[in-house]
């Protein structure tokens, strides 16, 4: 036990490879979190924030080091730092938190970092498969509402503008967005409600023009304020 607490120590001695186990860790947390029904951290920004926030805070953790006065100038640049949109969740807070901790403690003592990364990775599942509290994003109240679920269609076509416009107008689905392109094609973007939506559109659409590229996409959108 004690030859393991040794070794697993040993890797803050190892600039590049903490570098490089704070990444790899940040997007494993990312996964698991996935995994255990939070689907909003499936959204590309989330998992970037994983991946890019633990090194950097490696970084930071690295370049204050016995530095009391850089250490403190540091403090007051990141403090005018602030989110457009607010964080509401305190999970999170929460998993921020450990991302911070992954960083930062990795340089120091990264047996604590395996033990906060398996801890943050676990309990999730223990609650959802176990304790069976939660599917999804667990239980928020309805007035807590955490996230929204977009789902666009969006299609490349030909054909004549006027009956493409007529096409639309006798829909019941949501125009979000038509753009007429210089190689006289169109980009329309729809919000749709699921997949069977999504073909009955693409089928009413190739009546009137030649469809170049279509696809479905389901987005995530925590914490939007309009």
């Amino acid at each position: 036990m004690t030859e393991f607490y040794n070794l697993v120590n040993s890797i803050a001695e190892n600039k590049l490879l903490v570098f490089l186990i704070s990444t790899i860790l940040g997007f494993l947390l990312n996964f698991f979190l996935s995994l255990a029904g939070f689907n909003w951290l499936k959204t590309m920004n989330q998992r970037l924030i994983y991946i890019i926030f633990p090194p950097a805070m490696s970084v930071i953790s690295w370049t204050i080091a016995g530095n009391l006065g850089l250490s403190l100038g540091m403090i007051g640049a990141l403090s005018i730092v602030r989110f457009r949109t607010p964080v509401k969740s305190p999970i999170e807070l929460i998993f921020y938190f450990v991302l911070i901790v992954i960083g930062i403690s990795i340089t120091v003592a990264p047996i604590y970092t395996l033990l906060i990364f398996v801890l943050a990775s676990l309990v999730p599942f223990l609650f959802k498969y176990v304790y069976n509290l939660g599917d999804g994003y667990y239980e928020f109240s309805e007035n807590e509402t955490e996230l929204s679920k977009l789902s666009l269609a969006n299609f490349i076509m030909t054909g004549e503008e006027k009956n493409i416009l007529d096409t639309i107008k006798k829909m019941n689905h949501k125009l979000l967005d038509l753009k007429n392109n210089e190689d006289e094609t169109f980009n329309l973007s729809f919000e749709i409600q699921n997949l069977e939506k999504y073909e009955d559109l693409k089928s009413q659409l190739k009546i009137c023009g030649k469809i170049q590229k279509s696809e479905f996409n389901v987005v995530w959108l925590p914490y939007c304020v309009l």
